[in-house]
């Protein structure tokens, strides 16, 4: 095999990520294993961070009965959730403190029943409002 440079990645071979990430971790087996996990995090592109908690062992074993998902995919998918759900309490709280009623900037002009229109309505026009009224009806 093709020695390996400073950066455990062989010059003349062409290889995948997942091969050389490998190469690159066989040939610093004497970093500690969170140094190796990091290098293959980093590797990937993805900003990922070890965690460690106890959760609901019902719950946990539900989730993974759901799919073939590892469990940090089960994770990152509940914290998207999380932070959506979150999202929307936020911002309907902020709407039941605020309501669009009550903001004079967002009041509407009074407006007249009557068109400021004085011509006949265009033919295509009149045919496109009796198309949809058909749809509408279903005739």
């Amino acid at each position: 095999p093709a020695p390996l440079t400073d950066s455990g990645l062989s010059p003349t071979m062409d290889v995948s990520p997942t091969r050389a990430i490998s190469q690159v971790v066989a040939s610093r087996r004497s970093w500690p294993l969170v140094e190796r996990r990091m290098l293959r995090a980093m590797t990937y592109g993805m900003n990922r961070m070890r965690i460690s908690t106890t959760v609901d062992a019902d719950c946990l074993i539900r989730a993974r009965a759901l799919g073939d998902s590892r469990d940090s995919e089960l994770f990152d998918k509940a914290l998207r959730a999380y932070i959506e759900l979150t999202t929307t309490e936020n911002e309907q709280a902020a709407l039941e403190r605020f309501p669009y009623e009550l903001d004079p900037s967002l009041e509407m002009p009074e407006v007249d029943d009557d068109l400021p229109y004085d011509g006949a309505v265009p033919a295509h026009v009149l045919q496109l409002a009796k198309q949809r009224r058909r749809r509408q009806t279903g005739r």
